[in-house]
Formats: C-alpha cells, sequence, structure tokens
C-alpha cells in the first residue's frame, strides 16, 4: 500500500523559559526561592497537490484519499508559570530536613484561527478555545541523618511528588484546524477531475477528540 503524503509547507515553534532565585540563610535555615515562566507556541502548515493522495496496491489504484488542505494550525502554552520554595533546616547536630513546596499553573490554549477553502472543503474559521488550565501543588519531603555524627556515615531518605513536563501536543490532539482525510473508491490510474466524481467517501477523520474537563495533570513520586 503507498501514496503520497501531506506535505507540511513549514512548521515554526518559539519557546520561551525565565528563571529568577534568590537565598536567605539564616541560623539552621537555608531558605531558597525559585520562580520559572515558559511561554510559547507551534505552528505549522499543510498543503497538498490536487488536495488528494492515490493509494496503490503493489502499482494498482484502490482509493482516493481527499484531504481538508490547504490549512495552518496553531497551538499556544501561555504561560506554564512555576514557584518554588525549600527550606534546607538543620534540626541538630545530626539531623538535616530538606523541605520544599511547588506551585504550578499551565495554560494551554488553541487561539482564534481560519483555513482557506480547498478542493473538498469550504473556508473554516474557529474561536478561541481553552484546553488547558491546571494549578498543581508538589511537595518535596527530604532528611539527612548523621549516624556518628562525623560526617562519615548518614542515612538520607525522603519523598518527592513531580508533575510531566508538558508542551503543547495535548491542544494539537484535539485542534478542529487540524488535518484531516476522508478515503473513497477509485480504481482508475487517472486522478478525478473534480469532486462530484467521487462517491462513497467516509466522513472527515477531523480532530473530533475532547479533553475531559476533570482531567488531572499527570505526575509521578520519586524516591532516593
Amino acid at each position: 500500500m503507498m501514496g503520497v503524503t501531506p506535505r507540511a509547507d513549514f512548521d515554526t515553534g518559539l519557546m520561551t523559559t525565565w528563571t529568577g532565585s534568590a537565598s536567605y540563610v539564616s541560623g539552621a535555615h537555608n531558605l531558597k526561592r525559585v520562580c520559572s515562566r515558559r511561554q510559547g507556541f507551534f505552528r505549522e502548515s499543510f498543503i497538498t497537490p490536487g488536495d488528494m493522495i492515490q493509494i496503490l496496491n503493489n502499482g494498482t489504484p484502490t482509493s482516493i484519499r481527499i484531504l481538508n488542505t490547504p490549512l495552518a494550525h496553531r497551538e499556544d502554552l501561555r504561560p506554564d508559570l512555576g514557584l518554588f520554595v525549600q527550606d534546607s533546616w538543620k534540626v541538630s547536630r545530626r539531623l538535616t530536613l530538606n523541605l520544599g513546596l511547588r506551585f504550578d499553573h499551565m495554560v494551554m490554549l488553541l487561539p482564534a484561527q481560519s483555513a482557506p477553502g480547498g478542493t473538498f472543503v469550504g473556508p473554516r474559521s474557529f474561536p478561541e478555545q481553552d484546553i488547558i488550565h491546571w494549578s498543581t501543588w508538589s511537595p518535596r519531603l527530604g532528611f539527612a541523618w548523621d549516624v556518628f555524627g562525623d560526617s562519615k556515615t548518614a542515612i538520607k531518605g525522603g519523598v518527592s511528588k513531580y508533575d510531566r513536563l508538558e508542551g503543547t501536543s495535548l491542544a494539537q490532539n484535539v485542534n478542529p484546524n487540524f488535518i484531516a482525510f476522508s478515503t473513497c473508491p477509485w480504481t482508475k490510474l487517472t486522478l478525478p477531475s473534480s469532486p462530484s466524481e467521487l462517491t462513497g467517501c467516509t466522513g472527515f477523520s477531523g480532530n473530533n477528540n475532547h479533553i475531559d474537563p476533570n482531567m488531572k495533570r499527570p505526575y509521578q513520586w520519586n524516591t532516593p
């Protein structure tokens, strides 16, 4: 089975990251605060000659795949904000506690976008859609016990929660302006000259996916 795949005319993306930190040391406490912010987008354009692909099986035509090209889809991440505070607290000469708490806020959306008409679809336009709004808390807990007080033998342990780093792929999976196709029976080597020649086509396989509004941000717990 073979055919010509749609061509990505261009793709572009930009992700900017800003991070700042401050520390304060006082007696038994070593307090550190960190703030980070990511923001960016991904955009990709598709064009296909004739807005169709001929499917061959051992050189014999079997079907035509019609596409909703041309189009250019875009997904935004704005922002992915993280705030983190950590205290390395020397409780005694032998025991040190590392206590941390992180707050993350992520917004993923589809900006308003449109696509011109092609051979098999008319002009389309889509309003802005909010896809993800996540606000999460992640604790980080650890300890170090100097067994003999000589800094040679120590027992360490702890547990920390980490959110999964996300880009814009979740938003792309539900973008209605993404590439879609429909398969039509066609057994001739010559390509159809107009849409009226095609019959028996299935419906466009566009992004009809939806994200559960109760979906939580993926995370994992780590231990040393």
